[in-house]
């Protein structure tokens, strides 16, 4: 350990716990310090460096309640982790709230500005523990590894049981930009809502979401070799994973899918290789179904089956209230039946502002240049606003067009503030179905899911000087 940034108690014993885990797991482990606010204001830092902004730095004090500042309440006293595994995560920082098992890390905002994520600034979402096959990387390691697929009676006309090289050598291989987003992104924007019980699960706040370049086969292409079935004989595709409870290593532990429709999407994608490379360990090698456009917990890591269903899919992690929100608009703080509840699908617009970093100062009469990616589970973004008077006017900012559809886009826009003093930058998104990025909190639903609330930048413009 080279040393622990001064945040809480409960971070130490957390950071400990941590550490003593991954030595166990013979994993080398490094924390580094965030940098941190110096009085009365932060420094800007270059991406991708860490800031700890602290009171009142990047306080959202004063704001409305549920605003997408309150997401970011969780970014003060910020710590950046590095678990060599193997190339190290200098740009994340470990969820407080999470054990040894399973592992939970999001990424810095100001560490998203690579048009394609690398590895050490990609967040990690495990539900269980990690098979020792990914650990090892080794396919064979403790069996050969093969990935069964099948169906339930009336589904396919035949299973099929492949290796790795079956898979590159039977089908087309696509190399395509994808991002992926946890539904609970956002998450740490429920928990300040005046008389209603915060969300449980991890406190994501903003960096849930990367967007990698994934290498892989159609899952349709995969699925017409066994003879898939249309509708209604086939509803669902499952998949079967390696990983396992924490505390019951012999228990299933996530088991979700799709509906027959996105499986055969020309877009959703067996993928055996991340940025060049064979997947990463906590990424999901040594194969991972890829489903753009919906929550992160559909595109399944660790895979060793892929089944057809003719209902529904009802593994761990798609029953009850798991990965679901109410049907209609609701009440916070009321209680929803199961029946009134629907499986999360395609996720909402969102964006993030990179540059300038929270709690930066500029001087007077100094350009501002704004930065960030946006993305949108119906595909692409059509327009990309920002705002430096907090929503009072809003200009439209340069915007890229996306590696293909599903992959992050890049907006940009350069201003002079008018005056010294407390400003706000806002960028709000809006996608191919017209849907645009709310301020406030939308949709409040208990378990935390889909905040796509407008983020927001603090900075200070000081005073120019003259002789």
């Amino acid at each position: 350990v080279r040393s622990v940034s001064r945040c809480t108690m409960g971070k130490t014993v957390f950071l400990l716990a941590y550490l003593l885990s991954a030595v166990a797991q013979n994993w080398e482990v490094n924390f580094h310090n965030a940098a941190t606010c110096a009085q009365g204001g932060c420094a800007a830092v270059p991406v991708p460096g860490a800031t700890c902004p602290q009171e009142p730095c990047d306080s959202p004090d004063g704001l409305n309640t549920g605003t997408g500042a309150f997401a970011q309440r969780g970014l003060q006293c910020m710590q950046a982790s590095n678990f060599s595994n193997p190339t190290g995560k200098p740009g994340i920082r470990l969820l407080s709230n999470v054990g040894t098992c399973p592992l939970n890390a999001e990424a810095l905002p100001e560490s998203l500005y690579e048009d394609i994520t690398t590895y050490p600034n990609m967040f990690v979402r495990l539900n269980g523990n990690i098979p020792e096959r990914a650990t090892r990387q080794d396919l064979s390691f403790p069996t050969p590894w093969r990935l069964r697929v099948y169906g339930d009676p009336g589904t396919t006309t035949s299973e099929l049981s492949l290796t790795m090289d079956d898979l590159r050598n039977n089908y087309q291989v696509y190399t395509r930009q994808y991002t992926i987003e946890c539904a609970g992104n956002g998450r740490a924007g429920f928990a300040h809502i005046p008389g209603v019980r915060p969300p449980g699960g991890n406190q994501w706040t903003l960096g849930a979401v990367h967007s990698g370049q994934w290498t892989g086969v159609l899952l349709r292409d995969v699925l017409e070799s066994v003879g898939v079935q249309p509708p209604p004989a086939s509803v669902y595709v499952a998949y079967e994973s390696e990983d396992r409870q924490c505390i019951d290593p012999e228990k299933e532990v996530i088991s979700r899918g799709v509906p027959i429709q996105k499986a055969m999407d020309p877009y959703t994608m067996l993928a055996f290789e991340l940025n060049g490379a064979p997947i990463p360990t906590e990424h999901g090698f040594p194969l991972r179904l890829i489903a753009p456009g919906f929550p992160g917990s559909a595109s399944g890591k660790f895979l060793t089956g892929i089944r057809v269903r003719d209902q529904v899919h009802d593994g761990p992690k798609m029953t009850g209230t798991a990965y679901t929100v109410p049907k209609y608009p609701t009440r916070p703080g009321d209680s929803v039946e199961t029946e009134n509840l629907k499986i999360i699908e395609t996720m909402p617009v969102k964006s993030v502002i990179t540059h300038p970093t929270r709690c930066s100062v500029f001087v007077e009469g100094a350009p501002v240049r704004v930065q960030g990616k946006a993305w949108s589970g119906a595909g692409n973004v059509m327009k990309v606003e920002v705002s430096w008077n907090q929503g009072q006017d809003w200009v439209t900012a340069q915007l890229t067009e996306p590696a293909n559809m599903y992959a992050w886009q890049k907006f940009s826009y350069s201003f002079v503030p008018p005056t010294p003093g407390y400003f706000e930058i806002w960028a709000r998104a809006t996608d191919v179905a017209g849907r645009t990025q709310p301020m406030i909190l939308p949709n409040w639903n208990s378990k935390g899911y889909l905040n796509n609330a407008a983020m927001n930048v603090a900075i200070t413009v000081t005073p120019s000087t003259t002789d």
